[in-house]
């Protein structure tokens, strides 16, 4: 990728503003501004000068870079970048009643902050962003002007790395995923071997059940190969990591598997964010366990 920031570097402001002027929606001043800061470290520095140009910008700018973006869900015309981006979140197939109550969502939040909703559709469904708007119509104005300049933010990084893509560069610069790594905190090591399951959970009024969608094995660093989820298949959802402990202490001392209390250790947490990095690490030993959110 180092060549390819070394041609960036050496555009003129028109070939730039022509590349990079759709990142930000109907802004190409966004890219015009930033040209000057070449020459760029990385194109995640690019994307760090992009934003800060639009934060460090006057309210009226940025107050119009949110109303360039169209409703969601709505039927008119709008850019060929989000045409593609809500038809892959469903938008474009959306029942009658999801449509309806996406219209008077999308009137009541542009009713009450002046500009309308913003979300990085990408990892969501058509559920998830209709109570992500439920939700963000209840908070107040100022909470709500930044939430939508991060998401703005997130919408662009997402449409670089798709030009990277097409470029030749699979590397993503963004996007969620689950990881995890366990440690033996009696020993002081990584623990490998431990079979790792990961659920997502479904509620059906009262009912609640859970579907296996991914599994694993920690290696030798006590580390997954890869994430157990990420990309398209990572949503806004529920999740259950369930890690059998108990075949860990099976490989261990007769004295030490007598000591431990645990067989499997479930961890369950919730994904408010599709585009975040979620790694839910498992501090074991034989008479205890902790996790956190670590990075």
């Amino acid at each position: 990728m180092g060549d390819l920031i070394k041609l960036v570097n050496n555009w003129s402001i028109t070939q730039f503003v022509h590349t990079f002027g759709g990142l930000f929606e109907e802004s190409p001043w966004v890219a015009e501004r930033s040209w000057s800061s070449r020459p760029f470290d990385s194109f995640g520095q690019m994307m760090k000068v992009m934003n800060n140009v639009v934060q460090t910008s006057e309210e009226k700018a940025k107050l119009q870079l949110l109303c360039n973006h169209p409703d969601l869900g709505a039927r008119i015309s709008m850019s060929s970048n989000s045409v593609q981006e809500q038809a892959d979140a469903g938008l474009n197939s959306l029942s009658e009643e999801q449509y309806n109550e996406l219209s008077q969502l999308n009137k009541e939040y542009t009713g009450r902050f002046g500009f309308p909703f913003i979300l990085a559709v990408k990892g969501h469904t058509a559920e998830s962003i209709l109570e992500s708007m439920r939700k963000r119509n209840r908070r107040g104005r100022e909470e709500e002007f930044q939430t939508a300049l991060k998401e703005v933010f997130k919408i662009a990084s997402i449409r670089l790395e798709q030009w990277l893509v097409q470029m030749g560069h699979s590397v993503p610069m963004v996007g969620g995923r689950i990881t995890t790594h366990v440690l033996d905190t009696s020993k002081g090591i990584p623990a490998a071997g431990v079979r790792v399951e990961l659920y997502v959970l479904n509620r059906d009024g009262e009912k609640e059940s859970a579907m296996k969608i991914a599994e694993s094995e920690t290696n030798a660093d006590g580390r997954l190969d890869a994430p157990l989820l990420e990309g398209e298949k990572f949503v806004k959802a529920v999740y259950e990591l369930q890690f059998n402990v108990e075949g860990y202490y099976m490989q261990q001392s007769t004295e030490e598997f007598g000591q431990a209390l645990w067989t499997m250790v479930p961890i369950r947490f919730v994904v408010t964010d599709a585009m975040s990095h979620y790694h839910i690490p498992l501090l074991i030993a034989p008479g205890g366990y902790s996790t956190y959110r670590g990075s």
